[in-house]
C-alpha cells in the first residue's frame, strides 16, 4: 500500500535534508500526488549557494571535472525546476494556471558578459526547459519575477556592501560604472502573496514584474542615509573588488551589481509591470521604504482591513491614504510607531549600521 509523507518546513535545514533523503529512493512519489487535481500551481525553487560560499570536502567531491561549485548550484536547481514542471505536466486538463517565479537570464541578456550570475540563470533556464519540452503546460504558465528584496541588508557586506569609515560615515561600494541608467525594482518580500494573488487575476502568458519602488542606487543609498542620519557615499568598484569579500559568491554578487547597473534588472524583457498595469500611488511606497527596515512592516502598517482587492504594499498604502511616518532623524534616533515603542528590526538593523 502506498504511503503518502508530509513534510512541514520542507524549506528549512532539517525539512529539505528529509526530502532530498527520500526523492533519492525511487520508489516513494512525493510531486505528482501532491499536485493532483490541482487548477492553481505556484512553483518556485531556493538556489542553494553554501557550495560556493562554505565549500567542503564533500561538496568538492559532487563536482563534475572542470565544473564550478556555481555550475553545480545552476544544475541543482534546474532539475529541481524540472521536477516540479514534470508533475505539472503530468496534470493534464486539471491545471489551469501554472506559475513560476523566475528572474531575467542574465547570461543571455548581456550576451555572454555576464556568465557567473547563477542564482538568476538557474531560474530562467526552468522555462526553457518547459517550452521546450511542454507546449501544452507553456499555454497555460505565467511567470512572476520579483525585484531587489529590501530585506538583503540582512545578508552581510557581500549583499549590500557597506563600509564603515573612521569619521563615523558610511560607504556603499557598488560594482559598476556608477551612471546607474537603470533604477532597481525593490521589492518587500512579504508581498510576494499580493503578487501571485494579482497574477491569478490575469491570463496566463504574463509575465509580472513585481516591485514596490522604481529606485537608483543613488536614492536608495540616499534614503539609509536619512532614516540613520548617518552620512553616507556612493563609490564604484569592479567585480574583482567585490569577489575580495567572499570569492567566488563575491563575483557572483559583484556580477549582479553589473548586470543590473548595465542591462536592467529584468534584462530589458517586455514585461508587464505591476504598477504600470494596476496603477497604486507608488510614492507611499518610497515613504514605506524609509521603514523596510522592520520585517514587522506589513503587519504594523497594513491592517487587514485595508480590503480584498490589494496589490502589493504600494496600493494597501493608496487604499489606507498619505501617512504621516513617525520618524525621528539623527544618529541614534528611531523610528516610533504609534503606540511609542520601538520596532525590534529596526534596532537590529540600527545597531549593526552604527557600530
Amino acid at each position: 500500500m502506498s504511503k503518502l509523507l508530509v513534510i512541514i518546513g520542507v524549506s528549512g535545514n532539517q525539512g529539505s535534508s528529509v526530502a532530498e533523503a527520500l526523492l533519492v529512493d525511487l520508489s516513494w512519489k512525493s510531486l505528482q500526488e501532491v499536485f493532483k487535481d490541482a487548477n492553481l500551481v505556484f512553483g518556485n525553487t531556493a538556489f542553494d549557494a553554501a557550495p560556493i560560499i562554505f565549500p567542503t570536502e564533500e561538496s568538492v567531491a559532487k563536482l563534475k571535472p572542470g565544473q564550478t561549485a556555481g555550475e553545480f548550484a545552476l544544475d541543482k536547481e534546474l532539475q529541481q525546476g524540472k521536477n516540479i514542471a514534470d508533475a505539472v505536466a503530468s496534470m493534464g486538463d486539471s491545471s489551469e494556471l501554472f506559475m513560476w517565479s523566475s528572474l531575467s537570464d542574465s547570461k543571455k541578456w548581456s550576451g555572454g558578459k555576464y556568465p557567473g550570475i547563477y542564482h538568476f540563470d538557474s531560474k530562467s533556464v526552468v522555462v526553457d526547459y518547459i517550452k521546450e519540452e511542454y507546449p501544452d503546460l507553456t499555454a497555460k504558465m505565467s511567470l512572476l519575477q520579483l525585484g531587489w528584496f529590501v530585506t538583503n541588508w540582512k545578508l552581510g557586506r557581500v549583499a549590500v556592501p557597506w563600509e564603515k569609515q573612521t569619521d563615523g560615515s558610511m560607504i556603499l561600494r557598488i560594482p559598476g560604472s556608477g551612471d546607474w541608467p537603470w533604477p532597481i525594482p525593490i521589492v518587500q518580500p512579504a508581498d510576494t502573496g499580493e503578487f501571485v494573488k494579482a497574477l491569478i487575476k490575469l491570463p496566463p502568458g504574463t509575465e509580472l514584474l513585481a516591485y514596490g519602488e522604481l529606485m537608483t542606487m543613488t536614492e536608495y543609498m540616499n534614503l539609509w542615509s536619512k532614516a540613520t542620519g548617518v552620512r553616507a557615499t556612493l563609490v564604484c568598484a569592479t567585480v574583482d573588488d567585490h569577489d575580495k569579500l567572499l570569492p567566488g559568491w563575491g563575483r557572483e554578487i559583484g556580477e549582479t551589481y553589473a548586470y543590473m547597473q548595465e542591462f536592467g534588472y529584468w534584462g530589458g524583457k517586455n514585461v508587464d509591470n505591476a504598477f504600470q498595469r494596476f496603477g497604486p500611488r507608488s510614492q507611499h511606497y518610497k515613504k514605506m521604504l524609509m521603514l523596510y527596515l522592520t520585517s514587522k512592516l506589513r503587519d504594523a502598517v497594513c491592517p487587514d482591513e485595508v480590503g480584498e482587492a490589494q496589490l502589493g504594499l504600494g496600493e494597501r498604502i493608496a487604499a489606507v491614504g498619505d501617512l504621516e511616518l513617525p520618524l525621528k532623524l539623527g544618529a541614534g534616533e528611531d523610528y516610533l510607531p504609534d503606540d511609542g515603542g520601538e520596532w525590534d528590526d529596526f534596532k537590529e538593523f540600527r545597531r549593526w549600521f552604527l557600530e
